[in-house]
């Protein structure tokens, strides 16, 4: 019967199961309801399957005599898998006499533990029957302690290394400065190793893994007997549930329970449960391969560091009462052959897990939403953060609980959350984000370093890599996590843009309108997807140094967070040459640029001079300035012109009369001037006058019979590029 069947026993009178050797029974199911007994075990006999019993039927575990052992096997630590189990008693079942229930627990700590040397570490547990005695439990492992019947072993200390928990304790006893879950300790046994363990109730104790008889049994295996526990199971009565107040609401009512029944229990169980004045969390510490993190499981939601719904045989767990509180189990809460390993069949929408990881060590939380949860503490759907022996990984609600599980409103717009981290090594550390596919509604999920001024989009880049060195901002309020429903809301709407021009490379004003009151704006390189700039969310936007024009796109975000379209806006960098201004050498002044131009005397525009050339008929500072739109460049030039009026000479150069009607007379003071030329405003030459020797100097006529009236210009240069240009009217 070792195999992986079911012995079935339906007779309708007693049946007994026996023989001169011992069987392991797969499972064992009962429907023989004979009275007033229905199966008798007559010898020594283990099972490490299921035993179920039918309404009605009885089974004597220990036989007519009283000595029979039946065993339920546990042979490892997965309990869905080896621990022998008791399913539910319907009405009338019984299972009578003495039960030995094994819990298997592997040697752990050692190495990989630092905390811990040689596999001596604290397990947390309880028994699944009725008030064994210490002495049951020192076979297995050396319990020692200032108490009659400690054990003695080579290499144990007398030392206490087992103990209760006392929740009306409000004083710090361990010397830490706070008041907390740690204080209520207390020894046992107090007197003597035949104190019994109270149902129910959870123990701390301490695992002698390096010395015999642990070490020579290559696992901590301990087993107890006696009566089951079963049917309703009152932790208040039994196991002293209370809740005391003194230190604040995150730190009183910690409780030390323990699994009562010879099963797994599910702590959602659809029925069995009552839990009045108590939190809806289940901790368990773990002090195995990795020190000391606690396992955290909320009803309904999921569990951190490997806690689950699922609570093994002999397992101690810490629950938290809020006042004083009514704690009872059924047998409806058994669940036979479940297991510890996974959550749930499949995790409740809305929920993501976050990971703290420094080579084997890691610390988790659970953020999530539902419809029911509150920004504060909510005992039915949050779970406290409990101070691991490694780092720490938590987030902090508004009123400064720390938490390792948190509900949230229902994601309305987006949220940020701080992700604090303490009691960090230096090192190197990574965050790993998980388990965000569960969101029903579309987000974005963004992880802000404060100290390197950056942001990730986690659902690209779920793994987020750092290094935590002396200094305290290397860990200490780094990382904000923000998740944004990406469902636009269709009444926030920019109403209005401004672009922005750069003349040449560099930064460009941009602006926006709309954001309700109480608003923001969100500023972004792409139309879609990606991150909004860190830090911008004012209405206007200062860009960062460009060199070409470049799109951004804004939107605007209601105070609650919702975020309208995005909509362009345009950064535009105009690129040009400086203009550059050249002297023809016949007066006239050339912008380097064909069009565009626009000139100016003195700082005066001058009306209709926009040509490529322009040629100055009054000394003064001749300037051309071209325009790109609302970016100019311009340059200038003095310019001196002399001149005579008719009454004579002003110079070296005469000419009269002037308005003239047809022949103008020019009259030169010395011989080193060229021949004259008269231009047209176009800077079209007209002719040259022909000098002729007079009194030292030169002397010529120029007729302007048949040109127009108007201005012309007349010219005299020397031989050394000297250029006089005098400003001639034509009547």
């Amino acid at each position: 019967m070792a195999g992986t069947g079911t012995l079935l026993l339906n007779g309708s009178s007693v049946q007994s199961i026996g023989g001169t050797t011992t069987t392991t029974f797969n499972n064992i199911t009962v429907t023989n309801n004979a009275n007033p007994l229905s199966v008798q075990v007559q010898s020594n006999q283990n099972i490490r399957g299921i035993l179920t019993l039918s309404s009605n039927t009885i089974f004597d575990a220990d036989g007519s005599s009283g000595t029979s052992v039946f065993t339920l096997l546990s042979s490892d630590d997965e309990p869905a898998v080896v621990d022998a189990a008791i399913a539910a008693l319907p009405s009338g079942a019984q299972v009578t006499g003495n039960v030995t229930v094994q819990r298997y627990m592997s040697i752990e700590g050692g190495s990989n533990s630092p905390a811990f040397d040689n596999g001596r570490i604290y397990r947390y547990i309880s028994s699944p029957v009725a008030a064994p005695a210490v002495s049951q439990v020192q076979v297995f492992n050396p319990i020692t302690g200032g108490f009659t019947g400690s054990s003695t072993c080579t290499g144990c200390n007398t030392n206490p290394s087992m103990f209760s928990y006392n929740e009306t304790v409000t004083t710090d006893t361990n010397g830490s400065g706070t008041p907390d879950l740690n204080d209520g300790y207390e020894f046992f046994p107090v007197s003597s190793n035949t104190e019994t363990l109270a149902t129910g109730r959870g123990y701390a104790m301490f695992v002698w893994g390096n010395v015999p008889p642990v070490s020579t049994a290559g696992n901590a295996t301990w087993a107890v007997r006696n009566q089951i526990n079963a049917g309703t199971i009152d932790f208040v009565a039994s196991a002293g549930v209370s809740f005391t107040a003194g230190n604040g609401l995150a730190n009183d009512g910690w409780n030390l329970v323990g699994n009562p029944y010879p099963s797994t229990i599910d702590w959602d169980a659809a029925s069995g449960w009552t839990k009045t004045g108590l939190d809806n969390t289940v901790y368990m510490k773990d002090n195995g391969a990795i020190a000391g993190t606690y396992a955290t499981y909320v009803g309904g939601v999921g569990g951190t560091n490997g806690g689950s719904r699922y609570i093994p045989i002999g397992q101690a767990f810490w629950v938290k009462a809020t006042s004083a509180p009514t704690f009872q189990a059924t047998e409806a809460v058994k669940a036979p052959g479940s297991t510890t390993t996974f959550f749930r069949t499949s995790p409740p929408p809305d929920l993501m897990r976050v990971t703290l990881r420094n080579g084997p060590k890691r610390d988790e939380i659970i953020i999530y939403f539902d419809e029911e949860a509150t920004e504060g503490f909510d005992g039915n759907l949050d779970a406290y953060k409990l101070n691991n022996d490694i780092f720490n990984l938590f987030t902090v609600t508004s009123t400064g609980d720390k938490l390792a599980i948190n509900g949230l409103p229902m994601l309305e717009c987006s949220k940020s959350l701080n992700l604090s981290i303490t009691d960090v090594s230096v090192g190197a550390y990574q965050l790993d984000f998980t388990e965000f596919e569960s969101f029903v509604t579309p987000v974005n999920i963004f992880l802000r370093d404060k100290k390197l001024g950056e942001s990730v989009d986690i659902k690209t880049n779920p793994t987020y890599e750092f290094e935590v060195t002396a200094e305290e901002s290397s860990y200490k309020d780094r990382f904000e996590l923000t998740i944004v429903n990406t469902t636009l809301d269709p009444t926030l709407v920019v109403s209005s843009t401004t672009n922005g021009t750069s003349c040449k490379e560099g930064a460009v004003v941009i602006s926006a309108e709309g954001a309700p009151v109480g608003g923001s704006y969100r500023w972004y390189e792409n139309e879609t997807g990606g991150l909004a700039i860190a830090g911008q969310t004012a209405n206007e936007f200062v860009t960062p140094i460009l060199e070409k024009s470049k799109t951004y796109y804004v939107s605007a975000v209601s105070p609650a967070g919702c975020e309208g379209a995005r909509v362009p806006v345009m950064a535009e960098v105009v690129n040009y040459d400086e203009v550059v201004l050249t002297d023809l050498g016949n007066g006239t002044l050339s912008s380097s640029y064909e069009s565009n131009n626009q000139w100016y005397k003195d700082g005066v525009l001058i009306p209709g001079a926009t040509a490529q050339e322009y040629t100055p008929v009054e000394s003064g500072v001749y300037k051309v300035e071209v325009s790109f739109g609302s970016c100019t460049t311009s340059a200038e030039r003095t310019v001196a012109i002399t001149g005579m009026g008719e009454d004579g000479p002003m110079g070296p150069v005469s000419f009269y009369p002037n308005p003239v009607d047809e022949v103008l007379t020019v009259k030169l003071g010395n011989k080193k001037w060229l021949d004259p030329v008269i231009v047209d405003m176009m800077g079209r030459e007209l002719g040259a006058l022909s000098m002729k020797p007079v009194d030292g100097g030169l002397i010529g006529t120029f007729n302007f019979k048949g040109h127009a009236p108007g201005i012309y210009l007349l010219k005299v240069s020397d031989r050394k590029g000297k250029l006089i240009t005098n400003r001639i009217v034509k009547k």
